[in-house]
């Protein structure tokens, strides 16, 4: 099988592979396993995901948000996505996009993702019980471009 066949889970269990590369300080074989991906699948949103992973870890959060914010064009629901985006919007002082980007990711994840996602939900809990009087987490993402 090549990796132009695989298929959604594959494609998963491929991303997981070179994450867990890049964790385990094989950086460069992690990079070029996902570089792999997205040059097999341009247009897959975990191919971008993982484009947007490499960018991030670099320090280029200009770029990873990029990255992030394509993942998330195409498929809407994907947490992780939103959770790293939500960080490159911190990381460049873009407090209330983090915000949207974290509320997001807890609003799509999954029972497993939510378990990752633990102290994002805390925060976003804190932040919405400090918000204004008649100001609702709603009403303030709707105010968020």
């Amino acid at each position: 099988m090549t990796m132009t066949d695989l298929n959604q889970p594959e494609l998963e269990k491929q991303l997981e592979q070179a994450l867990k590369l890049i964790q385990s300080g094989e950086q460069e074989k992690g990079d070029q396993l996902i570089q792999k991906i997205a040059a097999e699948h341009p247009d897959h949103y975990l191919s971008l995901y993982g484009l947007g992973l490499i960018a991030a870890f670099m320090g280029n959060h200009d770029k990873a948000k990029h990255y992030f914010e394509q993942s998330i064009t195409i498929e809407p629901e994907y947490a992780l996505a939103h959770y790293n985006l939500g960080f490159c919007h911190q990381k460049l002082n873009q407090i209330d996009l983090m915000i949207k980007h974290f509320y997001l990711a807890l609003q799509t994840a999954t029972d497993e993702e939510l378990e990752l996602l633990e102290h994002v939900d805390e925060a976003i809990k804190e932040f919405s019980d400090n918000l204004p009087a008649g100001i609702t987490m709603q009403s303030f993402l709707k105010g968020i471009n």
